[in-house]
């Protein structure tokens, strides 16, 4: 299954250190999506900059900087449920499915 979209988003839309709580599942060879978990996410562990402001503080702090190495993970988009019950349930279903 392939899906797109085009939009832009504004700041207030876009959450640093979230991932989307998975909404599809494999029940009895068909996809099965769950449109109420469709805008909600998860808080995943991210640093608090992004890779070109770590690198823009440590060239101003250090006269030669060394190499910084990339955030662990990418900005994610989306809106709704944070925080640990979104994160456990997340988990819940990768073990699960």
């Amino acid at each position: 299954m392939t899906c797109q979209a085009r939009t832009s988003y504004t700041e207030d839309e876009v959450l640093w250190g979230h991932r989307f709580l998975p909404v599809m599942s494999l029940e009895e060879g068909f996809f099965r999506v769950d449109y109420s978990q469709f805008h909600n996410t998860f808080e995943v562990p991210t640093p608090p900059y992004s890779v070109k402001e770590q690198e823009e503080k440590s060239s101003l702090t250090s006269p030669n900087p060394l190499p910084v190495a990339p955030a662990p993970s990418s900005p994610v988009l989306g809106n709704g449920a944070r925080g640990a019950s979104a994160h456990q349930d997340s988990e819940s279903f990768f073990r699960t499915h």
